[in-house]
């Protein structure tokens, strides 16, 4: 993953990712941030899914809607997560960079009766509901697992703040 030519200099990397956050956020449809925080709190069995360093989101969002008193489950084992599909149905909140990998277990839900939810920058995804962050200046893995990471944080939060202020507004 890494080119041993040349890495790029963190400050480069900064760089990136602070200009991807910011279109990322410019990209974000509050109505559909709203659809999602009110699957996340209807459904009764929540899976969220990812690989390599999607997981490390999908993990994250699993401790905040914990602390929201949602339960959901992930696995880093990615055919821990094809079993989870295979034999429930649910809620299905997928973390995918290039969707390349995961169109096999989107299917997989779609056939199993699963809502599929997507957070991705390809925009060919298909899913019930895509949400894109921006893919600005992506040039090699190091650059992209921190731009990713970081904008898929950035939705994950915007989810957990709309669901933490709709509860707050029932009190």
């Amino acid at each position: 993953y890494f080119p041993q030519q040349k890495l790029p200099t963190s400050q480069a990397i900064l760089k990136n990712t602070v200009l991807a956050i910011e279109r990322s956020y410019e990209l974000l449809d509050e109505k559909q941030i709203d659809r999602i925080s009110k699957m996340l709190l209807n459904e009764k069995e929540i899976l969220i899914g990812g690989d390599r360093f999607a997981q490390l989101v999908a993990k994250d969002l699993q401790l905040k809607l914990l602390s929201l008193g949602i339960y959901a489950k992930t696995y880093e084992d990615v055919m821990l997560q094809f079993e989870e599909v295979k034999n429930n149905k649910g809620l299905l909140v997928l973390f995918s960079a290039s969707f390349t990998r995961s169109k096999s277990i989107v299917s997989l839900a779609k056939q199993k009766g699963w809502k599929v939810v997507v957070i991705t920058r390809n925009k060919d995804a298909k899913a019930d509901e895509i949400i894109l962050y921006d893919e600005c200046n992506n040039a090699s893995w190091t650059v992209n697992s921190t731009i990713d990471r970081l904008c898929m944080g950035l939705i994950v939060d915007q989810i957990i703040l709309k669901i933490a202020s709709s509860a707050i507004n029932r009190k």
